[in-house]
């Protein structure tokens, strides 16, 4: 996902379109996933080959791309349809999809289990539409499932109820890509701050061999006895990078939890009242966790459960976006709690909308945590400066 924010246009494949969510999705394992990809290769081959034998018409792996213009937003797609049938009467858009679960399925488990699918065969069409010089008078959208182990198949022919979908989910998609151009909006207003009105001993220059250490190299240390201050010249030299958009986001890690502690003392007493700064202090996710047992899954835990329809009704995005301030973390677990979804799935979404990041080393260096700073939940990672005490 790429965001021009000036131009006010959004690159990305039909896949990530489809898939995207202001939370973070629940992914399968890696071994899973490639397990499944290949499978789903094999099964992509034999549909195919099986349509040409059969003298079908369909073009295998028609690559496509074109913009789709929605309030304000102009979105760039580019993808690959399993199959197509396009002619100037006639327009057919088959997608090839493998499920575990038994067949048949349905229609509404379909639509609660996949809702991907049945969006990218929608903005398959809206791209071929657009570049076709007129509308055909036949559109046929068809998802053909394939039941992995049995090879058994179901297809489900979309029809007008469906556009539905499309259009909730471009309100969904230009509603985060607005909150992401406020904060945008808001970091282009920040002002430098000054860690200390009067030098300590040894801080005279710090701010200047901060900037040519960083200048030479994306690493570097700094290295001062107890009492320098380099928690509060660290916040400086982070502000100055926010303030004149060098970077959109710092990341401040610690060992000690009495260390993010300093740093949020620090920061607090460096933010003047009228900053448009805002950061949020991550915690581990069994402090998160609202169920009566710590095992994150979908299956069994109702508060990662069918996150697609109860986000899309549940508010928690006024929790961040109208407030840069900190939100204490019961707060956060109550108002998550009434919409039945996991806190912690709450803070992931929020955290894309936070200048300043305090987390364990764990959150970066932990194979069980490392997830969250190695895939940051927004699109703004590759100018994020991480900084570590």
């Amino acid at each position: 996902m790429e965001i021009d924010a000036k131009a006010k246009t959004l690159t990305l494949s039909v896949g990530e379109f489809a898939s995207f969510a202001p939370y973070s999705p629940k992914r399968p394992s890696n071994f899973t996933g490639i397990w499944r990809a290949q499978v789903g290769q094999q099964w992509h081959s034999k549909i195919q080959k099986r349509s040409d034998e059969q003298g079908e018409g369909f073009t295998n792996e028609a690559p496509i791309e074109g913009a789709i213009l929605w309030r304000g937003w102009k979105i760039l797609l580019n993808g690959r349809i399993d199959q197509l049938r396009q002619t100037a009467d006639q327009l057919h858009v088959r997608e090839i999809k493998t499920t575990t679960q038994s067949l048949p399925l349905p229609e509404r488990i379909i639509q609660r289990d996949y809702p991907d699918y049945l969006l990218q065969l929608l903005a398959y069409r809206e791209l071929l539409l657009a570049n076709a010089a007129a509308a055909p008078s036949s559109q046929t959208l068809e998802l053909l499932f394939i039941e992995i182990e049995t090879g058994l198949s179901q297809t489900l022919t979309l029809n007008a109820t469906h556009d539905t979908l499309l259009a909730d989910h471009l309100d969904l998609l230009t509603d985060y890509l607005d909150a992401k151009l406020d904060r945008l909006s808001r970091l282009a207003n920040l002002k430098d701050v000054t860690a200390y009105a009067t030098l300590r001993p040894g801080q005279e220059t710090i701010q200047s061999d901060l900037h040519s250490a960083f200048s030479k190299s994306p690493v570097a240390s700094l290295e001062a006895p107890t009492g320098y201050g380099k928690t509060g010249v660290a916040w400086e030299y982070a502000f100055h990078q926010l303030a004149t958009g060098q970077v959109e986001r710092v990341i401040y890690l610690t060992s000690k939890s009495t260390g993010q502690l300093e740093a949020v003392k620090r920061l607090d007493a460096l933010l003047p009242d009228d900053s448009k700064a805002a950061y949020w202090q991550i915690l581990n996710k069994r402090e998160h966790c609202i169920h009566h047992e710590f095992r994150c899954s979908p299956i069994t835990c109702p508060y990662l459960a069918d996150l697609d329809e109860k986000w899309k009704t549940s508010g928690l995005q006024r929790l961040y976006l109208l407030n840069q301030h900190p939100i204490e973390l019961e707060d956060l677990k109550r108002e998550s709690l009434a919409a039945a979804i996991c806190p912690y799935e709450t803070m992931k979404a929020a955290l894309g909308f936070r200048d300043l990041w305090i987390a364990d080393y764990n959150c970066l260096l932990s194979p069980s945590g490392s997830g969250l700073l190695a895939e940051p939940p927004d699109d703004a990672a590759h100018q994020t400066r991480r900084g570590v005490d």
